[in-house]
């Protein structure tokens, strides 16, 4: 499944106005991207949600294991798994390679147990080329890259789109499961804000949080990439063989 945000044109009034329109419009959807991935309404976990390993499973949350390659790097946190992408020398960064980065997240469910785990995605990125993708157990579930929005974002620029998916839910089964999350951005330019920040959560929790569990910020050890490039070679297309349903 390929998801990619889309919004009607609301152009201005002036032709003159047109470029700056469009960065305002790219800011404020970058802004409640942000804004829509922050779990909300959290309450603390009842004594049958914390025996039901919903404390674990937050705590689970804060441990990723991370590597990236170029400039970018990871964060997570407050059940939110983030990657941003360096600015590029193009848009007034340094970054000049392309950039990409792996999590994986094994996570154990007790026997006569089933976890329905449910996540949400929102973040900015350059159209047809930064793409993030989610594979359970090894098969890929989905795939989101950005597309260009008329009056908003357009490839080859540093206006950045909004990118976003419907939420999505699967059930894991008793014993251990493997999440992995990549992000890439394909080639080593136009990157301005790019993110992507994945919120995942337990059904039958409901939200719940516990005061013992501090979340935690961890980055990954980055390598620069061998090829600095400084041309674009090729345009990435990417699907989704997964079976997740939107």
């Amino acid at each position: 499944i390929k998801y990619a945000a889309h919004f009607p044109p609301r152009l201005p009034p002036r032709a003159n106005d047109i470029m700056a329109w469009r960065r305002l419009t790219a800011v404020a959807a970058a802004l409640l991207a942000d804004v829509a991935v922050k779990p909300t309404g959290a309450h603390e976990c009842s004594p049958e949600q914390k025996g039901n390993d919903c404390c674990a499973f937050a705590e689970d949350l804060n441990h990723w294991s991370t590597s990236a390659t170029g400039a970018g790097s990871w964060t997570m946190g407050d059940g939110v798994l983030r990657f941003d992408f360096a600015d590029d020398t193009k848009c007034g960064g340094e970054a000049t390679a392309r950039q990409s980065g792996e999590a994986t997240l094994v996570l154990e469910v007790p026997g006569g147990q089933a976890w329905g785990i449910s996540l949400a995605m929102q973040g900015r990125a350059e159209a047809n080329y930064e793409t993030f993708k989610l594979y359970v157990d090894g098969a890929e579930e989905v795939v989101v890259q950005a597309t260009n929005i008329d009056g908003v974002c357009q490839v080859g620029t540093c206006d950045m789109c909004p990118v976003s998916m419907p939420d999505q839910t699967f059930s894991l089964s008793s014993g251990s499961h493997t999440l992995r999350v990549t992000a890439d951005s394909n080639d080593a330019l136009y990157h301005s804000g790019a993110h992507f920040a994945i919120t995942f959560a337990r059904t039958d929790c409901g939200g719940c949080t516990c005061s013992a569990t501090t979340a935690s910020t961890s980055s990954s050890t980055s390598t620069s990439s061998a090829t600095r490039t400084t041309t674009r070679t090729s345009t990435s297309t990417t699907s989704s063989t997964g079976s997740t349903t939107s």
